[in-house]
């Protein structure tokens, strides 16, 4: 870590269960850093109220009164938010459980409070709420029934061709508040084919403000972190952070998750995010992980240029995004498939589109790259 820059270092220091928090190290970086580089990296990878928390257990007057002020600030702000979300998630669960639907929260407070043991020490603006596929329109159709209006058009929604393509519903409520209905954890052009059968059939449960809520499987609930975090390739800091403390925190079977994800053809895009997670927050891994991410040259290849980026604190563009995820598949069969339905295949945002029609549907298969390239032309200048 020492050769990295002095704000990303101590932003990895401060967030790390396992590095070493020396106070003299942590005030050396400080003293060394960019204040408002600092801050601004924080913020882009959303770890501010983790980072906060931690800066003050640890070395409390290493960072400036004016620093130490403006984390403090959003750490109260963020804890209002959070319990305001908690809140609001047990609602939802119960709501749905009532009426027979089993919600798994993902991510969020939940994952929060399973980690960190506070469900304030994750910054997160959203729900995201995990239902089986076949319940998927009577979960939406619940979530209208409270209050909340989906933001996509009704005619879309209900489209068949749209639910086989995409991985969820988004819907708005009250003051904006966002609810993310998953019935996968990514779009079908990534080609994930992910096991949902045998995910559902190991849900278990975990505490959460006091009681008990529907949870994901351990070795389950790190395939999908990973996985998401491979969607958006890997962009923040907290996604592999929330990685690097559940290989501390989980009861993982790592010989069933990888074997899964290999017969699966997709065990490269997990060795990635565990290998930069242990890379960039010193997590230790078990020696058969570690020795798999060494024996694959891609895995090293592909983390090196995400470490670069790390400090630019912008998101992927889409060719360097859509390269991660041909990259991080160790199938050519796959790398093909990932290519060519993100080039031709209609996404969310297609569907949306008022004007799209059902019966024109198949032109979009050959509307949708020049809208792409149109899209490329216009950010090149």
């Amino acid at each position: 870590m020492s050769q990295r820059p002095p704000e990303l270092d101590l932003l990895l220091r401060c967030c790390s269960r396992a590095a070493d928090p020396r106070h003299d190290r942590l005030s050396d970086l400080s003293g060394r850093m960019d204040p408002n580089k600092f801050l601004n990296l924080a913020a882009w990878h959303q770890v501010r109220p983790l980072l906060s928390h931690r800066l003050f257990e640890l070395s409390p007057d290493c960072l400036s009164e004016t620093l130490r002020s403006e984390l403090r600030a959003f750490a109260r702000a963020n804890a209002a938010n959070s319990l305001h979300l908690s809140s609001e998630l047990l609602r939802l669960v119960d709501e749905l459980q009532r009426i027979g639907i089993t919600a798994i929260p993902f991510k969020g407070p939940v994952l929060a409070e399973r980690l960190h043991g506070n469900a304030a020490l994750r910054e997160f603006v959203d729900l995201d709420l995990f239902v089986p596929s076949a319940e998927i329109q009577s979960a939406r159709t619940a979530l209208v029934d409270l209050g909340y209006a989906s933001e996509m058009p009704l005619r879309a929604a209900n489209d068949p061709a749209f639910f086989k393509s995409e991985c969820e519903y988004i819907l708005r409520g009250a003051n904006d508040l966002i609810v993310e209905l998953h019935w996968s954890v990514a779009p079908r052009m990534l080609a994930y084919d992910v096991d949902w059968n045998g995910i559902w059939k190991r849900i278990t449960s975990t505490q959460f403000c006091g009681r008990s809520v529907p949870a994901f499987h351990d070795s389950d609930l790190m395939l999908l972190l990973l996985l998401h975090g491979a969607k958006h390739g890997w962009s923040r800091l907290k996604w592999l952070c929330d990685v690097a403390w559940f290989v501390e925190e989980g009861e993982i079977d790592y010989e069933f998750l990888l074997g899964e994800a290999e017969e699966r053809g997709y065990s490269r895009a997990l060795l990635i995010g565990l290998d930069l997670a242990a890379q960039m927050f010193a997590v230790r891994l078990p020696d058969t992980i570690s020795d798999r991410c060494k024996a694959d040259r891609s895995v090293g290849n592909t983390n090196a240029r995400l470490v670069e980026r790390m400090m630019q604190a912008e998101p992927l563009s889409d060719a360097a995004l859509l390269r991660f995820r041909t990259m991080s598949r160790e199938r050519q069969a796959d790398k093909l498939r990932v290519l060519g339905r993100t080039i031709f295949a209609p996404n969310q945002a297609d569907y949306g589109n008022s004007r799209m029609r059902r019966p024109l549907g198949a032109i979009h298969y050959f509307a949708r790259p020049l809208r792409l390239l149109r899209k490329r032309l216009a950010s090149a200048n």
